[in-house]
């Protein structure tokens, strides 16, 4: 017979009800885009500082038995800094991803500056200060964002902070891998989970981009060890460890939700040892902490751009990708060339253990009792992986020898590393082969993951990639200028705070650009536009197509001279012209009155009052 308190079990069915309703009914996209964007941080916050205390008190009570075996740490923690230390040389910092890495960056920015889930679309610099003005609530789960904001909070803004907080992600990530393969095969595992996760080259991007993948793994493995610890002990501490673990999880990329139900399923698991539905006022409050992801779906689907459907998809899902994307993933995982940041190595360990792991089985040297803690939390959460592993290969963009979607397949190449150490942890043969495989790890690491990484970045360095460094760079010198910048890469002098706007809105506010000329707002208004050459095939790649639609459009509208011309490739050139004059009607000219404005000796402007401070901000393009 459960023992179970009526009145926290009928709290709990409220709270999961409320959210429900207020998750999947009771908001218009529109409405939940603006609870996302004004209430979204607040949610974050909340669970992150829920779970800091819930780490800090239980720290206290166990804090004598860690510091007694500290001695037992020191060879482990020397490997993991080492090994950190040579993933973090094998790939060079900077965006891999360029249309996702620099929108977390701004997404942080915005919430370091407000407090607020919004990736910016117009930034200005004004007086010394730079001001973010609008933007959009952006489909990309914020758990990285908000963590990259927490850095800047604590250690001023910079902009490769993303790229920094996956630096010390490293250790963390290789310390947790060492953690979870120590369990599965004592004396060796920790150290072989560690080399064979070092070398997926795939691993090393990762760890010097800007992207939230690392942070996933990371959140990923944290969770099943605290799953781990809960089944080992259930209380209510390690629970509220676990709920707290599950909510960040599954706000750390768009698939990571299916984890709550993994998460669901060890707290039932716990109960049942316990004979007893034990209710914190974590897990009262967890289906609220949750609604973020539903009112972010929501947002999703009434945005048919966020999914990135080719011409002729109708859905993101079908059985049709399956068979292609398979193909694809045999592809990455067994290829033994220059272009896929694969391990070889990993992937025939995980062939073999997939042979051996029945034959284990069946004479009983590996048993599955789902009375082991181990077993419970490795099969829930091997299902969790796999299960989204199936979502990927159904996925209109599942195509993981893609080196644009390659990362989609971190998860799985952790199941595939610790079934190897699984495996190996049953044969028990450890005190012979540990030594061997360990051998056979360093001589591919050497012989094929070192020079494979210093050969290729393994990225496809095409137009948007070379743009964005060009763009970035720039950005950095044009640096507290008081220049505006238009581009459609927008993003990219948004988080280095120098002022900038979109083609679109520049065209579209042509009023606007003339007036803030007139006012000498800004000391410059810089167009950066791409240049097809004559050689370049505009028909089949359709960036080209629409740098020539944008160049028509800005020459319609503007006046400009060239001030810098710099070719990226063959196809195309980038240049950076100054507007000189705007082709615009004198009936069409904003009129503003310029008395109720002055500049201080500092240089900055001074207003009469705030309605004409609103009316200045108003009137930016």
């Amino acid at each position: 017979m459960f023992k179970y308190n009526l009145y926290k079990l009928g709290l709990m069915v409220a709270s999961a009800l409320a959210s429900i309703y207020i998750g999947f009914l009771a908001f218009e996209p529109a409405e939940a885009n603006q609870i996302i964007r004004y209430g979204g941080y607040w949610l974050i916050l909340t669970a992150a500082a829920l779970l800091g205390w819930n780490l800090f008190q239980r720290g206290k009570v166990h804090a004598g038995a860690v510091w007694l075996r500290r001695r037992g740490w020191m060879a482990p923690a020397v490997y993991i800094l080492v090994c950190s230390a040579i993933i973090l040389k094998l790939q060079p910092d900077g965006y891999k991803i360029v249309m996702d890495e620099p929108a977390l960056a701004a997404t942080a920015l915005q919430m370091h500056q407000e407090k607020e889930i919004l990736t910016p679309a117009r930034g200005y610099e004004i007086s010394g200060f730079f001001y973010l003005l609008g933007g959009y609530v952006d489909k990309r789960p914020y758990l990285f964002a908000f963590c990259t904001s927490l850095l800047h909070d604590l250690t001023g803004y910079r902009p490769f902070q993303t790229v920094i907080l996956n630096t010390l992600l490293t250790p963390v990530f290789l310390g947790l891998m060492f953690v979870v393969g120590r369990l599965l095969a004592r004396q060796w595992g920790g150290y072989l989970a560690v080399s064979l996760i070092a070398t997926v080259p795939l691993v090393a991007m990762n760890a010097n981009s800007g992207g939230f993948d690392l942070l996933n793994l990371v959140m990923l493995l944290g969770t099943a060890l605290a799953a781990y610890s809960y089944l080992r002990a259930p209380n209510a501490q390690r629970m509220n460890t676990l709920i707290l673990m599950g909510i960040l999880l599954a706000q750390s990329r768009y698939e990571s939700v299916l984890y709550v139900a993994a998460v669901g399923l060890v707290v039932g698991v716990g109960w049942w040892h316990k004979q007893e539905i034990e209710l914190t006022w974590v897990a009262i409050l967890a289906p609220l902490l949750l609604i973020s992801f539903p009112l972010l779906r929501s947002i999703m689907d009434a945005n048919a751009g966020f999914w990135q459907l080719e011409a002729g998809v109708d859905s993101p899902f079908s059985v049709d990708f399956v068979a292609p994307n398979l193909a694809s993933a045999a592809s990455y995982f067994f290829a033994n060339n220059l272009n896929q940041p694969n391990s070889l190595l990993v992937s025939v360990l995980f062939t073999l253990s997939l042979v051996i792991l029945p034959i284990l089985l069946f004479k009983r040297r590996l048993r599955l009792r789902l009375d082991d803690p181990s077993t419970v939390v490795s099969l829930v959460f091997a299902a969790g992986i796999v299960v989204n592993f199936a979502l990927l290969m159904a996925y209109h963009w599942g195509r993981i020898d893609d080196i644009q979607a390659t990362r989609l397949g971190l998860p799985f190449i952790l199941l595939q590393v610790f079934l190897i150490i699984t495996v190996f942890g049953a044969l028990r043969i450890d005190r012979i082969a540990g030594p061997a495989l360990a051998a056979v790890i360093a001589v591919f690491f050497v012989s094929m993951t070192r020079p494979l990484c210093a050969r290729s970045d393994f990225l496809t360095w095409g137009i948007s990639p070379q743009s964005v460094q060009w763009i970035h760079q720039k950005s950095i010198e044009l640096k507290g200028q008081s220049i505006l910048i238009v581009t459609d890469r927008h993003v990219i002098p948004i988080i280095n705070q120098v002022s900038s706007i979109l083609f679109q809105d520049a065209l579209e506010h042509k009023d606007e650009i003339d007036l803030h000329q007139r006012l000498k707002t800004f000391s410059d208004i810089l167009v950066i536009t791409l240049i097809p050459t004559e050689r370049a095939n505009v028909e089949k790649y359709e960036v080209l197509a629409e740098a020539l639609k944008v160049n028509v459009a800005l020459d319609e509208a503007f006046e400009m001279e060239i001030i810098e011309e710099e070719k990226l490739n063959d196809a195309v050139y980038i240049r950076m012209s100054r507007i000189t004059d705007v082709h615009l009607a004198d009936a069409e000219r904003i009129v503003f009155d310029v008395s109720e404005v002055s500049v201080l000796p500092s240089g900055r402007i001074d207003f009469k009052n705030q309605e004409v401070i609103r009316s200045f901000v108003r009137s930016l393009p």
